[in-house]
Order: C-alpha cells, then structure tokens, then sequence
C-alpha cells in the first residue's frame, strides 16, 4: 500500500515538474535533427488542454498532419468540409488515408446551401473575379459547414488543430503557432515551420500514400474549378498560381488568424485554468469565492487528506462557505483540477483558490486551518 501510495505521488509531482517547466512553444527547439520530436510535443501539449479536433482538406500534403496527430490522439476527430466542388481524386483519397490511418473522419457540407441553389441564386462565384465573391464563396462553401460542425461535435473541442505551413502563402507566414480564436478556441499549427523537403521526407519514412493528383502534376489541392497542375517551366514555388487563378492566395479559413497575436503555453494554459475556476460563486457571508482542488488517485479514491479536509468542512460547518469543486486525477492530466495545479504550480492537494469579491487576483491557500481562519475573520468583519 505505501509503496502504492508513493509511485501515485512520484508519477503526479513528475507530470507536475513537466508541465510547470514546459517552455514557450515558440522557444522549443526546432532544428533539423529535432524537428519530429518538437512537433510531437507541441501536439502532446494541445492534447493536454482539454478536447482536441482537426481540420483537413486531404490536399497533397495531407496526410503529414493526419498521420502525427493521428500517432499521438488515437481516434482524434477529423473534420473535412466537402465543399461539392472537390475533385473525384480527393474523395477517393479522403477513403484511402480513412482506411490505412484508421481515421475518426467527419465529412460535412452546407445543408443549407447546396452547390445547385448557391449556383442558381448567386452565379458561379469562383468565376467572378471580385473578392466580395470570392470571399461569399468561401463562406458558404467551407466556413459555415466548419463551424456548424465544430459546434455539433461532443465533447465539444477546446483545441482545433490545423496543417497550414508557412510557405504556403504570404499570409500563412505571418501565422503564429497557437492563437485563440473568437469562438474562444485555441488554433494550433504543429507543422507551420515544415519545409517543402520535410513534408517529402516524412511520406517517404511513414510510407504515406499520395494524393493521386500529385503524380499529374498538382501541387496545391483545392475545389476542381480553382485548382491545376503545374505548367511547364512552373515549380513548387509557382503553387499558389495553381489556385483560384493566380488571383487569390486564401480560401476563406484561415485569413483571419495571422491577425490574432500568439499565446505561450503558460499563457494558454492561465487562460484555461481562469476560465474554470471564474464562475466559482461568491460567498455572501464572507465577501469570497472559494474554489477548492481534491486530488483523485489512480484507484478512483479521493487521497487520505482531501477525505480529511472534506470531513472537516462537514464538522464545522464551512461547506457551505465553498462555491466550486475541481479533481486533480492523476490519471487524466487534462482534468480540470490538474490545470489549476498547473497554473498555481500546486504540487499538493488538497488546496483553496480564493478570491475576495472586487478583486482581480486569485491566491492558494495550502492548509485548511489558515483558510478556515481567513473565512471566519471575514465573517465577523
């Protein structure tokens, strides 16, 4: 039992001293040599935010995001917006990479929207030359269907991750590796920084199949009337020409994010651990929100000393005086109460988040009996 007791404290405090050193992603080494082992633990650390989901459009470059996302969140979802407008050849890959990946895949349209009724009220878009079309387009076809399925999704995603590189276009270039999106979501790009010959090597060592398109000459995969092979005397670098005529370089998903300013992990992970702990309600009698973190062991029982607490909030009546609950399970290190630990840099629970009403600031309270004592002197003041 004691030896038990001591291996679920050692693997705790080790995920602990992790996660609490982890640096900025934007600080972790990015060489050559460690370039694999850096993307995994940028997708290690978005796996540990909460719930996690990802895009693909299962273009020619596909199937590197797919794969590593795929290693390290087994079953993890996979949106693709069909658009109505992609290529037989897309479809048929969308199977191939299902099936060899073993893909949790989400296919999705606008059903509200078919490609016939866009077309017989608005025209053929991606013949206008115009970006209110295009834009419009973009929309209806891709942006809409997305969101509505994200939104459908249970449980609900709190990561989106995407495979945008920065060599792409001019925008994706300026794109940060994690931002937070409107929808309050965190967009995370594990392979922004990934070369053109990195993408190559990676099929080559992983035995990824291709986009059948790529062996006649395709570079960029995107909806049938806005996509072509190269011509002669084009290469790689000529790809975005290759797209909606050479006269736009985004489809209408991600335009916004290069706007948005990256967050380090520290950042991110306040973030999360605010956001739980903010609707903690307020204790009239003592003018505090109390937030209190229990520690769940790795045989589902609660540690000898959250029982102990518990029993003596019961006793001397102060339960009530707590307005909200977290558990520390050292076997999910996404639970709420372990994200709370993380950003406090708790390495022990039971412990008390306070936070007098009118302040800004939340501070921890280790022992129950200073806590009890700070709650009966606000009581009697």
């Amino acid at each position: 039992v004691i030896f038990s007791i001591l291996f679920s404290l050692f693997k705790s405090l080790h995920f602990f001293f992790l996660m609490i050193r982890r640096p900025p992603i934007s600080t972790l080494s990015s060489s050559s040599a460690a370039s694999d082992v850096y993307k995994r633990q940028i997708l290690e650390w978005a796996s540990a935010q909460g719930p996690v989901a990802m895009t693909s459009s299962f273009g020619s470059q596909a199937a590197v995001l797919l794969h590593m996302a795929n290693t390290v969140m087994p079953g993890i979802p996979v949106i693709s917006v069909d658009t109505g407008y992609l290529p037989p050849e897309t479809y048929q890959y969308m199977e191939t990479l299902r099936h060899e990946l073993g893909l949790n895949l989400y296919v999705v349209s606008n059903m509200e929207w078919s490609p016939a009724r866009m077309e017989a009220i608005h025209g053929k878009l991606w013949e206008k030359d115009n970006e209110e079309a295009h834009k419009l387009y973009g929309a209806m076809r891709k942006v809409e269907p997305l969101v509505a399925a994200l939104d459908a999704l249970e449980p609900a995603p709190s990561v989106l991750l995407s495979g945008l590189r920065g060599s792409q276009t001019s925008a994706r270039a300026n794109m940060p590796r994690v931002a937070p999106q409107d929808d309050g979501r965190l967009k995370v790009l594990p392979i922004l920084k990934m070369t053109d010959n990195e993408v190559e090597r990676y099929y080559q060592d992983h035995n990824l199949p291709q986009h059948p398109l790529v062996s006649k000459g395709y570079v960029s995969i995107g909806d049938w009337h806005s996509s072509r092979a190269l011509l002669p005397g084009e290469s790689a670098a000529d790809a975005r020409k290759t797209r909606f005529g050479g006269k736009f370089e985004e489809c209408g998903l991600h335009v916004d994010t290069h706007e948005k300013p990256e967050m380090t992990v520290e950042e991110a992970v306040a973030k999360s651990a605010l956001d739980i702990i903010a609707d903690t309600s307020v204790d009239a009698s003592t003018g505090f929100a109390t937030h209190l973190v229990k520690k769940r062991l790795e045989d589902g029982d609660m540690c000898r000393k959250c029982k102990d607490v518990q029993a003596k909030l019961e006793k001397d009546g102060m339960i009530d005086l707590i307005g909200g609950v977290s558990i520390a399970d050292v076997t999910d290190p996404t639970s709420d109460g372990l994200t709370i630990a993380q950003h406090f840099q708790e390495e022990k629970a039971p412990f008390f988040v306070v936070k007098e009403e009118g302040s800004d600031s939340w501070k921890v309270i280790y022992s129950y009996m200073q806590w009890k004592k700070t709650m009966k002197k606000a009581q009697e003041a």
